[in-house]
């Protein structure tokens, strides 16, 4: 672990989509981090390219069979993340600047934080919004009741404490309701960080 964060890339389905929210992830993430990530139902070239990112030093990835849940393979994700803190990143997301690094300084300032939830903005508006949001928005978090599903980072200890998503709920999104409630009922909060 030794301080590094775990970057879970989540419902890739070929490498266009997967390798795009990589780059976003490789531009703007200005902390130690590796990366893990779980497609779904890829083909055949994104499966053998996924092989030879495996072989990198921060990349590990595991391709899901044919017919898994969204959550069966959010968890495979979670079993193969093993650091401090914990990044759930949907592969249609592109990251802001410095988006782990503040993600972390906010679960860190505020331990009754369960989970956080880096505002993510849409792809062309990326590198122009993030700045002046960060100039406006700066040190604001609202509280939240209900998991985004597009990007969220929690502590070892609240996924230790919690667990990983329900697979009996079926493919509706309806585990994110369930995680919700549960890190809720941990004691912990989920917070929009505008920073």
């Amino acid at each position: 672990r030794q301080g590094r964060s775990n970057v879970v890339i989540l419902g890739g389905r070929n490498r266009a989509e997967i390798e795009t929210c990589l780059d976003s992830i490789r531009a703007h993430t200005w902390v130690a981090y590796d990366v893990v990530i779980v497609g779904q139902e890829v083909d055949e070239d994104t499966a053998n390219w996924l092989n030879e990112l495996a072989e990198e030093e921060n990349i590990r990835c595991y391709n899901a069979p044919s017919g898994v849940n969204t959550a069966k393979a959010i968890n495979e994700g979670l079993v193969r993340a093993n650091g401090l803190f914990v990044a759930l990143v949907n592969t249609a997301t592109r990251v802001t600047p410095n988006w782990l690094g503040r993600s972390q300084w906010w679960l860190s300032k505020n331990p009754e934080f369960g989970v956080v939830f880096p505002d993510v903005v849409p792809v062309a508006e990326v590198d122009q919004a993030a700045p002046a949001r960060r100039t406006t928005d700066w040190g604001r978090s609202t509280a939240l009741n209900r998991l985004d599903p597009h990007c969220l980072v929690m502590g070892r200890g609240v996924l230790d404490r919690v667990g990983g998503m329900n697979i009996t709920l079926g493919a509706d999104g309806y585990e994110f309701d369930d995680f919700s409630l549960r890190v809720e009922c941990a004691g912990y909060g989920s917070h929009r960080i505008h920073d």
